[in-house]
């Protein structure tokens, strides 16, 4: 088991995100973040795109230090709207996993990363029965309160089907 101290510093060496950079390397990130941030918002205007669905893992939820496993290694699905300063609400779906029908049917690709791996390694549906699936809502930037609005008439809508 990885002792806290190692999963911070992995946390933090993530994409070589412990490496000291100058005043102009920075500028530079800063330049290309606010860059995608723009082309994601022309995409979002021209596409007449108000909010997206999308999950906030690659599982229902990552195994804890209690099962051997030191939690999440890979946050890309969530990052992404952080570097976008987009607004996000996650929430229940109403449904949880069941290992009867959540199952693999084909062979997994191969990991392209050992992140990849221990992920996909972490995902024992067994030890993970009833665990709530969650998706995540993002909308356009300062929209907060409509994200969160629409999260409410969701779980409304979850909430009476149950």
């Amino acid at each position: 088991m990885l002792s806290m101290i190692c999963i911070a510093a992995m946390a933090t060496s993530f994409g070589h995100g412990d490496d000291a950079l100058s005043v102009v390397e920075n500028r530079e990130l800063n330049y290309h973040r606010d860059n995608l941030r723009k082309l994601y918002h022309d995409y979002f205007v021209t596409s007449g795109v108000d909010l997206i669905i999308s999950p906030t893992y690659n599982g229902v939820a990552p195994l804890g230090i209690n099962h051997g496993a030191a939690g999440a290694y890979y946050w890309g699905y969530t990052t992404l709207w952080n570097i976008l300063d987009l607004p996000t609400v996650v929430l229940p779906t109403g449904l949880a996993l069941d290992p009867k029908i959540d199952i693999q049917k084909t062979d997994p690709p191969a990991p392209r990363s050992i992140i990849e791996k221990i992920e996909a390694d972490k995902y024992l549906p067994e030890l993970l029965v009833d665990a709530p699936i969650a998706v995540q809502l993002t909308g356009r930037r300062y929209s907060d309160e409509e994200v969160v609005a629409v999260s409410k008439v969701i779980d409304d809508i979850v909430n009476n089907l149950s």
